[in-house]
């Protein structure tokens, strides 16, 4: 993926969400169509993409995946909370 090559969209679901903090959140991603994740190494990250205020556009924001390789159910981040100042 550093060749500046595009990979296809994926649509995935959250399926678990736990609150560590009033700031900070676990949330896990599984693909819809219940396939494997696809193969990553440590330290890549994924952009994830939601309809934000009512905006008919997607919003793309890069992730890390925090879950190791070898968990092929789900991928896992840990989000946190930025306010606008």
């Amino acid at each position: 993926m550093s060749s500046g090559q595009q990979t296809p969209s994926h649509i995935g679901k959250i399926n678990y969400r736990k609150n560590l903090t009033p700031d900070l959140a676990i949330f896990r991603m599984q693909p819809s169509d219940r396939r494997s994740v696809p193969d990553f190494k440590a330290g890549q990250f994924v952009a994830l993409g939601l309809k934000l205020d009512g905006n008919h556009s997607i919003t793309h924001r890069p992730f890390s995946i925090s879950s190791p390789p070898e968990e092929k159910r789900y991928f896992e981040f840990y989000i946190s909370l930025h306010q606008n100042m």
